[in-house]
């Protein structure tokens, strides 16, 4: 890859093409062809030693947002070779013992998986069902929503809140900006799932000027726009602060709908809000206000929502500490991958037969 690339993540990573078939490839790609004596499954592990321990950077080339490799600076750099014989034995132990590694981060990226599925259905469980499995049940009228307890009602989330929208100030007018001491939120913010700070700030010119909604803490704010998983994510606000247009507020009126219980029944019906905002036939996927406003909820006794919502606060805390730890074995053992590439390539371990 010689364009690309990022500040985590940057250019220079090598792949070894084995298609069946000739191929061609794109102006962000340096093809380079093996020359005789050397193994492409050797040079595909130096490659990525030498792309760990970041040699790559020192060809890049910067001069917009995309980083570019000097691939011609990048082939000078200086490697040690055994013998193609001993490449191929290198490269063959390396397939066998990454190969297993690989394996094992599988199995433990799977079981991030069910740990998702398991955390998705307790939620959808508990703001659907209640916590009571003995309690009596009626149809609630959707069919998504199947029965729900016989003393809760579904009713329209604009019925039971106040749904808004925010805006960006202009960068171009420092008034709005330098010396801002407001909150102000992107949906960047939405990923913290509990928001008490902000990184950006406003003036009070740009409150003033720019028709900023000021939104009380106690709201549940929810990412509208974008096609990574942003989209459809909510987070509950604990400080007063203004919002981008890439988000909107939903605030309760009165004590009918609880933000802790809303923030989680709005969690269970992510993929659906998703699906529901995809985009089809337009050219940017979104969800709006209206129709959001038109939402559904299951709608429990207020205090009952706030033991649904501790309850699960509790659980899913539990999960997230588990996945948590499954994250850091996952990153430990692609340490060691990288590690035992390294140690081979560069020889200082000997794998052939009988050393």
């Amino acid at each position: 890859e010689k364009s690309g690339g990022g500040e985590n993540q940057p250019v220079g990573t090598v792949v070894l093409y084995e298609g069946q078939t000739s191929a061609v490839c794109s102006n962000f790609i340096a093809r380079m062809p093996v020359a005789n004596g050397f193994s492409p499954r050797f040079l595909t592990y130096l490659h990525a030693e030498l792309y760990a321990v970041r040699i790559n950077t020192r060809s890049i080339k910067q001069n917009t947002g995309i980083q570019n490799l000097d691939s011609a600076s990048y082939l000078t750099e200086p490697a040690a070779f055994p013998e193609v014989e001993e490449q191929s034995v290198i490269a063959a132990f390396l397939d066998r013992e990454t190969a297993k590694i690989d394996a094992l981060v599988a199995k433990k990226e799977r079981l991030i998986e069910l740990l998702h599925e398991q955390r998705t259905s307790l939620i959808t469980n508990a703001v659907t069902k209640g916590l009571d499995p003995s309690v009596a049940m009626k149809e609630s009228g959707v069919e998504w929503l199947g029965e729900i307890p016989a003393h809760w009602a579904a009713i329209r989330m604009g019925r039971l809140a106040d749904v808004g929208n925010g805006s960006t100030p202009s960068r171009d007018n420092a008034a709005y900006w330098v010396d801002g001491a407001y909150p102000w939120l992107t949906s960047a913010k939405i990923n913290d799932e509990i928001i008490t700070s902000a990184d950006e700030f406003v003036t009070a010119t740009a409150l003033r000027e720019c028709h900023l909604p000021k939104v009380c803490p106690g709201s549940v704010l929810i990412a509208i726009t974008g096609e990574g998983q942003t989209r459809g994510r909510t987070a509950l606000l604990e400080i007063e602060s203004a919002i981008s247009q890439h988000l909107v507020y939903i605030t309760p009126r009165g004590s009918r709908l609880q933000a802790g219980y809303l923030r989680r029944y709005l969690e269970s019906r992510y993929l659906w809000l998703r699906s529901e905002s995809s985009g089809a036939g337009s050219t940017r996927a979104a969800l709006t206000c209206e129709f959001l406003r038109w939402i559904l909820i299951a709608v429990p006794p207020a205090n009952e929502q706030r033991a649904i919502a501790a309850f699960l606060d509790q659980a899913t805390a539990r999960i997230d500490a588990l996945e948590a730890k499954i994250r850091q074995a996952i990153d430990q053992i692609r340490q060691l991958r990288t590690a035992l590439i390294s140690a081979a390539v560069t020889g200082k371990i000997d794998v052939r037969e009988g050393a």
